[in-house]
């Protein structure tokens, strides 16, 4: 019968404890607990504890962790609610206003950037390592330093370029006609090539 009552006298100040500091705005689970082993000593705690409070961001953060917070949202770990200017993980799809993430807000990330393969043209998101031609990326990189772009075969900036450049290599072909360095069916061979 003594355990009964122990265990009554338990749950009761359980409850109790559980309630208290629920009203005062703490999570009241473990109270359920303490409240059950310690009883009267629980509910003493409990009742002098202060009311939970939020905290308020008073904006008087350091240069330091503002620093750091920027980087991390240029850097796309982090992303700004535009309305209420809380930093978010990048993982959450909602700011605690209610603002819903904007992906548009991200378009001058370098991980979204775009690269066009010297092949065929094709735009290619930064994370697809191989163009549909078969071009790598890495080989594209290195044909872009190289000073390499792809250009439009039917632009017509590029058909007058191209026949400029071949008059130029065919005037070069006539000096060396002209010279003897070249037979005149050499020339005339390279002339229907070029024209």
């Amino acid at each position: 019968m003594e355990l009964f009552y122990l265990i009554a006298y338990g749950i009761i100040w359980s409850i109790v404890c559980a309630k208290v500091m629920d009203n005062k705005g703490y999570d009241p689970g473990p109270w359920y607990l303490w409240g059950f082993l310690f009883g009267i000593f629980a509910f003493l705690v409990a009742a002098t504890k202060a009311p939970y409070e939020k905290p308020v961001y008073s904006g008087s953060e350091t240069s330091l962790s503002r620093i750091s917070r920027e980087k991390d949202i240029n850097s796309g770990k982090l992303w700004q609610c535009p309305k209420c200017k809380k930093a978010n993980a990048n993982y959450v799809t909602t700011c605690t206003c209610g603002t819903p993430k904007q992906t548009f807000l991200y378009t001058d990330r370098k991980d979204l950037e775009k690269w066009i393969c010297v092949n065929c043209g094709t735009e290619n998101t930064i994370h697809k390592v191989i163009c549909t031609c078969g071009m790598k990326k890495s080989e594209n990189d290195a044909k872009t330093v190289a000073g390499e772009k792809w250009v439009n075969p039917e632009s017509p900036e590029q058909l007058d370029s191209d026949k400029a450049d071949n008059l130029d290599i065919l005037k070069k072909y006539k000096e060396l006609l002209d010279m003897g360095a070249i037979t005149q069916e050499e020339y005339d061979i390279k002339k229907r090539e070029l024209l």
